[in-house]
């Protein structure tokens, strides 16, 4: 009797990893992404040494070929934003983070998948309540009316995820208290490290790509939905950050002309399951966290790695789902809290508490820090 496949439901880095995952258990799967093309979302991204781990454990050539598209740094700082250091991170025994677009890391993903198990433009809606009775295959319901039968079910359909609504009490989302825009710009970046510079006025990070390239992102504090921050631009950024240290105002110069991305930043509290039967959350859909730590695409692709290792060893669909939230649920969780309430301290923008911060800042070893950083690369 042939086996019904696996579905996924979301096309982004999280449902493109679990795809890939089961391809490596040899399992047939069926991928519904809402968009009719590949729209990868964000301008650019850090794969930390635990992402570039999970890759490899997916596949080997996966690590080597997003080093190959990326730009390997192995030191992160955070700046004072008269560019005065503040702390000093390193990856340690685990190695170096690798920094690209996002748009390379979807292709690579995507690449790695028979094009006839993506079906775009196909938004996941629901799932058939039966589901939650194991001995019975679920359906997963797509909008334009069909149904599709699986072995089992990946919920990787982000943030905002439907299945979770349906499937779980839904739970608000949190407003962290600032805003984010991101972008590419063409400049030459040639400092040999990742830096974040925190000031009164905002954070502003800069990550240098390869060809002549460099991602960057920056965040002020704003009540959701604010119409003067959804209306800056470029332009409008350089003038709030016309005096932090250089190169920021030359790569705000830079982005002018190229497209930019706003959005508020906020989480979800991570689920109290990760697994319902035969149905598995993964990614936003699971754990949506704040970008504080740059582990949002990463503790995706451990999902993914983590999951392909439980279903190696489970003997059904919900062994392995079970397996895989006992070893995700408590790290996701932590996560989600770390990354919280390090936007917190981030964000302070009263001068005095911004001078003590960063007075007490200096004065943690880089050992220290350092330490904290191997707990987040160990998956």
């Amino acid at each position: 009797m042939m086996t019904r496949p696996w579905l996924i439901a979301g096309g982004g880095i999280s449902g493109l990893s679990a795809a890939i995952a089961l391809q490596t258990c040899d399992l047939p799967f069926a991928l519904f992404e809402r968009f009719p093309e590949a729209k990868p979302a964000g301008a650019g991204i850090i794969l930390a040494p635990n992402a570039l781990e999970a890759l490899r454990r997916l596949h080997p050539d996966l690590k080597e070929r997003a080093i190959e598209l990326g730009r390997a740094f192995s030191e992160m700082r955070i700046l004072s934003d008269r560019g005065d250091v503040l702390s000093r991170m390193h990856g340690g025994q685990y190695g170096s983070s690798a920094a690209l677009t996002r748009t390379d890391l979807h292709r690579l993903l995507t690449d790695a998948l028979p094009s006839e198990a993506l079906h775009l433009g196909k938004k996941a809606v629901g799932v058939k309540q039966c589901v939650l009775a194991e001995e019975q295959n679920p359906i997963l319901m797509l909008e334009d009316g069909s149904e599709r039968e699986g072995e089992a079910i990946i919920a990787c359909d982000g943030i905002h995820s439907l299945l979770r609504q349906q499937i779980t009490s839904p739970a608000p989302l949190r407003y962290a208290g600032y805003t984010c825009w991101r972008g590419i710009a063409s400049i030459e970046i040639h400092q040999p490290y990742l830096s974040e510079t925190w000031g009164a006025r905002g954070r502003f990070g800069v990550v240098p790509l390869k060809n002549g390239r460099a991602y960057w992102y920056a965040l002020t504090n704003a009540a959701p939905g604010d119409e003067r921050a959804s209306a800056m631009d470029a332009a409008g950024l350089l003038d709030h950050f016309a005096n932090f240290h250089d190169p920021i105002p030359q790569i705000l110069r830079q982005a002018q002309h190229h497209p930019l991305i706003h959005a508020d930043i906020a989480d979800r509290k991570p689920l109290e399951q990760l697994a319902y039967g035969r149905i598995a959350f993964m990614g936003d859909a699971a754990h949506a966290m704040t970008p504080n730590l740059g582990q949002g695409a990463c503790q995706a692709l451990e999902d993914a790695a983590v999951l392909a290792s439980c279903i190696q060893r489970g003997n059904s669909p919900q062994d392995a789902f079970r397996a895989y939230e006992k070893l995700r649920i408590s790290r996701v969780r932590r996560m989600v809290a770390d990354s919280f309430r390090m936007g917190k301290i981030a964000q302070l923008e009263q001068p005095i508490l911004c001078r003590i911060r960063n007075t007490v800042m200096k004065l943690i070893p880089d050992a220290m820090n350092n330490r904290q950083v191997q707990q987040l690369y160990r998956i």
